[in-house]
């Protein structure tokens, strides 16, 4: 989808009003709010994802309580499936953060790794 832009309004604003609002919502409702983003060119030809690498990045992460990335490694080997990280790269009330899970696509599922 894409954001429409006001007369003399860069993109960034105009995903800054998105993100101001979706969230001013969520917290008139009480409810979670969950949004996907986009990653950078230069973020997805990276080794592990980091906030800088969402695109338009800088309205988006002054206004997320969290956020988190699953990412996977094409080089790390598991004879069960791929070992899939969620990295919690920012996160108000719940730190920062990795946890390491492996996905087992042929059944939808995810196992907890290292516990």
């Amino acid at each position: 989808m894409d954001i429409p832009q006001l007369p003399g309004q860069t993109r960034s604003q105009a995903v800054g009003e998105v993100t101001r609002t979706s969230k001013k919502i969520a917290l008139e409702l009480n409810v979670p709010f969950i949004m996907l983003a986009q990653m950078s060119r230069e973020g997805a030809k990276s080794q592990e994802p980091r906030l800088d690498h969402l695109r338009d990045s800088g309205e988006i992460e002054q206004d997320a309580d969290v956020v988190e990335f699953l990412w996977y490694d094409p080089e790390e080997i598991h004879s069960q499936g791929k070992v899939v990280q969620s990295i919690i790269a920012k996160g108000r009330d719940v730190g920062i953060n990795k946890f390491r899970y492996l996905f087992k696509g042929w059944i939808q599922k995810y196992e907890e790794l290292d516990k």
